[in-house]
């Protein structure tokens, strides 16, 4: 997939996804990772972030399925 379509495919999901309507979390990580969620009722989107490898993941719920944006 080209980078504009998985920008879009992003920018979707934050102005779609039901749980940006809900509570922000930074989840407890180690030092060197970044964990953020959103959360509203039984719908969540998370990011987890690792500033060495430079590798990162978002997750989300939909139809009461674990997702992951590739």
């Amino acid at each position: 997939m080209a980078p504009v379509q998985k920008m879009n495919r992003l920018m979707k999901l934050r102005n779609n996804h039901p749980s940006f309507g809900g509570q922000f979390i930074l989840l407890d990580t180690d030092g060197h990772t970044l964990g953020i969620k959103w959360q509203n009722k039984e719908a969540w989107a998370s990011l987890a972030v690792n500033f060495q490898t430079f590798e990162w993941e978002i997750l989300y719920t939909q139809n009461d399925e674990m997702v992951r944006l590739e």
